[in-house]
């Protein structure tokens, strides 16, 4: 089973890329892969604490690694939250950045593992979701998932976030199983997997009886990177230009499944 994976990124409207906080798997992968327990994953990490893009992009790379799930994550994010301290005060901080560095950073995660077989047309997917970061998936131009939010209104200025410090994650840890989701896929599929502003446009479309994933979708099937890159973050500018989208660091996975490849 072919599966086609494209990202997309774009920091908040006036920043560089370098303050780009969020993280995704295939930061700079168009391409086929043909494993049998494919991977993803999108992190946003919180602008409030220190070095948060760093925990973010830890955490995706972990799962890249072997799936974050709700039977591991205590444990994987002792291990993260360690190697993260350990990066941070590799170089001398200020008196006051060494206090934001001890309260640790936050960050929201979103994992997808897929199960594929080459010989069937479908499989199982898991998703583990720790904040306002969105999975959709898409099939016959229908809406068939949204995890871990369904509608616009669920979205806040606090979301759930994981801590690179275990005893900051005392809600997650009460809550584990809330944060897994299962279910299947068929060929022809398609999943998005994207940070809180740009989920938070799509849901907000969705309940105006539109279709954004035909929007997302024409970026989707551009031949080259650079052309699809700067058409993405045109597209993303205009709306935010127009008020319909936060201004806010804006990343999506788009994963198809199969057919047409």
């Amino acid at each position: 089973m072919q599966i086609l994976v494209e990202g997309f990124w774009l920091p908040k409207a006036g920043n560089t890329e370098d303050e780009y906080e969020d993280a995704l798997s295939h930061k700079k992968t168009r391409g086929k892969l043909e494993r049998k327990s494919p991977r993803f994953a999108v992190a946003d990490g919180a602008t409030e604490s220190s070095f948060s893009g760093l925990w973010a992009q830890l955490l995706v790379s972990s799962h890249s690694r072997g799936p974050l799930t709700a039977m591991n994550i205590r444990h994987r994010v002792e291990n993260l939250g360690e190697k993260w301290f350990q990066e941070v005060i590799k170089k001398p901080l200020p008196w006051y950045a060494e206090r934001k560095v001890q309260q640790g950073a936050f960050s929201t995660f979103l994992g997808l593992s897929l199960k594929t077989d080459n010989s069937v047309v479908g499989g199982v997917w898991t998703a583990f979701a720790v904040g306002d970061s969105c999975l959709f998936q898409v099939r016959d131009s229908q809406l068939v998932t949204s995890f871990p939010i369904e509608c616009a209104d669920q979205f806040g200025y606090h979301p759930l976030l994981l801590s690179s410090v275990p005893q900051r994650n005392t809600t997650i840890w009460e809550n584990l199983d809330k944060l897994e989701k299962t279910g299947n896929w068929l060929s022809g599929d398609i999943f998005f997997m994207m940070t809180d502003a740009l989920a938070h446009w799509f849901l907000s479309q969705v309940e105006r009886d539109e279709q954004p994933w035909l929007t997302l979708s024409q970026f989707t099937k551009q031949s080259s990177l650079p052309m699809f890159s700067q058409q993405f973050s045109k597209w993303v500018n205009d709306i935010r230009d127009d008020n319909d989208m936060h201004n806010d660091d804006v990343t999506l996975l788009a994963i198809t499944m199969g057919k047409g490849l």
